[in-house]
């Protein structure tokens, strides 16, 4: 459906049915709490929304993950990978290792060892090196590890800020009305929520944009059909999911949460579409159930 001829009006033309809305959100991001503490009081979203304090833990295993290199010449005939691979995580740290893989000029392994041990100690919060192998490649970027880690140290990025903003839509109940996704539908009654949104989303120099949804037979039924599709595709996921002999109870109960989200949003978009989606209800109904019976023999295992 062209969206374009359903969204092309002024805002004073009369009811609205929703919003569509769509962001881009910055892999540069570097901020810390404080500064996303003011850009909330700013912005006017609710700060039940912040995201939790950044790990330390998450913090080591970004800095030496972004430290790998590939294809440091050697010679004409060879060159050498950085890799960094988890060997040990426990109660009181986390090891991580630089290894050194030499490999020929069709990419074939001739050589792999460890070259330097990182080990985060979860208690002091700071991090240890042992050289196993003399290198200057290998020991410069365990270096450069250590230098991100002090930078990085309860900073929220790009990455950060995307899962944030995702969660605090996912809370206006909104639909994805492109296959390949990116842009959503929300319910007018959410508009306030919305525009906070995209006032925290540009004070973080980012993108943020919503076009009002004129109230017609025809956007009703695009929002009904792309409605469906989602929660269709999220019942299949669930009912795939629910399949997997190794849920854990944990993973049950989180299942159980994601189908009574899906029955407050079919039942939320009946209302505002002033249609019966019965069926998309009982379809969600029986994936409780499912869940339900499930969380049951698990309990009692």
């Amino acid at each position: 459906m062209d969206l374009k001829n359903k969204v092309a009006i002024d805002e004073r033309d009369g009811h609205f049915l929703g919003r569509l809305c769509w962001y881009t959100i910055h892999e540069q991001l570097n901020l810390t709490r404080q500064q996303l503490e003011d850009l909330f009081e700013q912005s006017g979203v609710d700060k039940k929304f912040l995201p939790p304090p950044v790990k330390e833990v998450d913090v080591f295993r970004r800095a030496t993950s972004r430290v790998e290199r590939s294809g440091i010449p050697l010679d004409k005939d060879r060159s050498m990978n950085l890799l960094v691979r988890e060997v040990n995580s426990t109660r009181d740290g986390v090891a991580r290792q630089i290894v050194i893989e030499i490999v020929d000029a069709r990419n074939v392994r001739l050589d792999y060892k460890p070259a330097v041990t990182l080990l985060f100690v979860r208690k002091t919060g700071r991090i240890n090196t042992q050289v196993h192998v003399s290198d200057p490649a290998a020991e410069g970027a365990a270096r450069q590890a250590e230098e991100l880690y002090e930078a990085l140290l309860g900073k929220y990025e790009g990455d950060h800020v995307r899962r944030m903003v995702s969660s605090i839509l996912s809370s206006m109940r909104p639909t994805g009305v492109r296959p390949s996704g990116g842009v959503y539908f929300v319910p007018e009654k959410y508009r306030e929520e919305l525009f906070a949104l995209e006032r925290l989303v540009r004070l973080l120099g980012c993108e943020f944009f919503t076009i009002p949804v004129v109230d017609s037979v025809d956007t009703r039924e695009m929002v009904k059909k792309k409605l469906e599709d989602q929660v269709l595709a999220a019942i299949a996921s669930l009912a795939d999911a629910l399949r997997q002999e190794d849920l854990t109870q944990k993973q049950v109960v989180a299942l159980m949460e994601e189908t009574k989200k899906l029955i407050a949003d079919v039942e939320e978009y009946e209302a505002l579409l002033e249609k019966d989606l019965s069926d998309l209800r009982h379809k969600v109904g029986l994936l409780k159930m499912q869940a339900v019976e499930l969380l049951n023999r698990k309990t009692a295992a």
